[in-house]
């Protein structure tokens, strides 16, 4: 939006707040039919400033002031609400940015957790292993030496 048109809507708002409605011939636009003048008007109502008392938004019906005009008048000026909204467009992108920083470290970290826990797992299988030659060594051996001897005793 150009800032002479933003001017043009930051005035018209501001009278149309303090009047509760008006016909939109009294935007400060020389002719109701110019491309500027559409421009405006398509600008404010598809970004939900006003709204027609009418079904069409042409120079002889009157519209009124919706909650999102409202808040554009909370500011001193167009260029002030501007600001705010690139501000606010800049935080969003900003927010975006960590949240995908944020989804990537996650799955890094699953990803290691993972690796992680199969080596658990497989530290635990080996633990087991020598946890029952540790404990039982004696009866292995026995069962060994038996074998040995009732192989030489049989064959």
């Amino acid at each position: 939006m150009r800032e002479e048109d933003g001017i043009i809507i930051y005035g018209f708002l501001k009278r149309l707040s303090n009047e509760g409605e008006l016909m939109l011939n009294d935007l400060d636009v020389d002719f109701s039919g110019s491309p500027q003048f559409m421009r405006i008007v398509d600008f404010m109502k598809s970004n939900g400033f006003i709204k027609s008392k009418g079904s069409e938004y042409n120079a002889r019906n009157y519209v009124y002031i919706m909650p999102n005009g409202e808040s554009v008048l909370k500011f001193n000026s167009w260029n002030e609400y501007n600001e705010y909204l690139v501000k606010e467009a800049n935080k969003l992108i900003q927010e975006k940015k960590e949240e995908k920083e944020s989804e990537k470290r996650i799955r890094e970290l699953t990803e290691e957790k993972l690796i992680y826990e199969k080596t658990i797992r497989g530290l635990e299988e080996e633990l087991k292993i020598s946890s029952l030659l540790k404990n039982w060594w004696w009866i292995i051996a026995a069962a060994i030496g038996l074998g040995v001897y009732l192989r030489g005793f049989l064959f």
